[in-house]
C-alpha cells in the first residue's frame, strides 16, 4: 500500500502523471493530418508505412486492466526517451501488420515478431500515427519482405532499457539479432535509413521514428470516448467471465 492506495491504484496514478506531463510538451499529433474515424486512418496506409502506438489519454486506465505490461512500459519509455510513443510496427499491406508482441522472456512464449490483422490496433484503443519513409515504392516493398524475414524472433525486454540508457554503437550493416524489441523490426526493414545514427537497430526507440527527417508524418488517429466506453464495457464483461483479451488472443493464435 502507498499512502492508502493499492499497488494497482498507485501504478495507475504514476502512469497518469507521466502521460499528462508528456502531453504538455507533445506536438506530435498536432503536426499530422487527423483522421476522424478509424476507417479514414486505415485507408491512408500504404505497404511499408511505420505505425506508432501510444496509450491515449482516456484509454490508459482501461488498457491497464488488459495489458499491464504496456502500462508499466509507458512510463519507462517516457523516462529514458522523453517521448510517449511506446510501440512501432510495419504495415505489410492487405490489412496486416508486422511487429514484435511485447512480453517477458520465459513467461510469455507468444511474445515474438508476428504478422497479424491491423484490427488488433483498433481493439487496443490507442493513439496511432503513420510515418512514411522518404524512399521509393520499390524500397518500401522490399522493406515489407525484410520485415517478414524476422517473424518468429523472440521479444527481448532488456533491449527496452538499453535503448534508453546504454545503446550499442555500431558502424555499417547489421545482421538480424536472435532477440529483438518492436522498434528493431522497422529499423531492420529500412537498412538504408539512419533512424538513430551510429546506434544498433536493436536499440532504436519508438520516438526516433517520429523525430527523424527521413520520414513524413502522414495521418494520426485518436479513438473517441464512445468507442472507449464500449471497450471498457467489454473488458468488464471479460473480467467477470475470468477472461482477458490477451488470453483470447493466445487462444486464437494457437488454432
Amino acid at each position: 500500500m502507498l499512502g492508502g492506495l493499492s499497488d494497482q491504484a498507485a501504478l495507475l496514478l504514476e502512469v497518469n502523471v507521466f502521460l499528462k506531463l508528456a502531453e504538455l510538451a507533445d506536438e506530435d499529433l498536432a503536426t499530422a493530418r487527423r483522421a476522424k474515424t478509424w476507417r479514414q486512418w486505415a485507408s491512408a496506409l500504404q505497404p511499408g508505412d511505420i505505425i506508432l502506438i501510444r496509450p491515449s489519454n482516456t484509454s490508459h486506465e482501461i488498457q491497464a486492466r488488459n495489458d499491464p505490461f504496456l502500462m508499466m512500459l509507458a512510463p519507462l519509455v517516457k523516462a529514458v526517451d522523453g517521448g510517449r510513443w511506446v510501440h512501432a510496427a510495419l504495415y505489410a499491406g492487405n490489412g496486416k501488420v508486422i511487429h514484435a508482441k511485447r512480453g517477458l522472456e520465459g513467461e510469455d512464449p507468444s511474445a515474438q515478431v508476428r504478422e497479424q490483422p491491423l484490427e488488433a490496433f483498433r481493439d487496443a484503443m490507442s493513439d496511432l500515427m503513420v510515418v512514411r519513409p522518404k524512399v521509393s515504392l520499390k524500397a518500401r516493398k522490399a522493406a515489407v519482405k525484410r520485415a517478414r524475414s524476422t517473424i518468429g524472433t523472440p521479444y527481448n525486454v532488456w533491449d527496452v532499457v538499453r535503448a534508453g540508457l546504454a545503446p550499442q554503437h555500431v558502424s555499417g550493416a547489421e545482421e538480424w539479432p536472435d532477440r529483438a524489441i518492436c522498434t528493431a523490426v522497422p529499423g531492420y526493414a529500412y537498412p538504408q535509413i539512419p533512424w538513430r545514427p551510429g546506434v544498433s537497430i536493436r536499440h532504436i526507440r519508438p520516438n526516433d521514428y517520429i523525430r527523424t527527417p527521413y520520414a513524413d508524418r502522414i495521418i494520426a488517429y485518436t479513438p473517441d470516448k464512445t468507442d472507449l466506453d464500449k471497450v471498457a464495457k467489454l473488458l468488464i464483461e471479460r473480467a467477470r467471465d475470468g477472461r482477458t483479451a490477451r488470453s483470447q488472443e493466445t487462444q486464437r493464435s494457437s488454432r
